[in-house]
């Protein structure tokens, strides 16, 4: 997981590029 600044939440990249909660 990498951490979001902007939404201060934590997102996971997955393989494709895309962001899931």
């Amino acid at each position: 997981y990498a951490f979001n600044e902007q939404s201060n939440t934590y997102v996971e990249v997955q393989e494709d590029g895309s962001f899931v909660a």
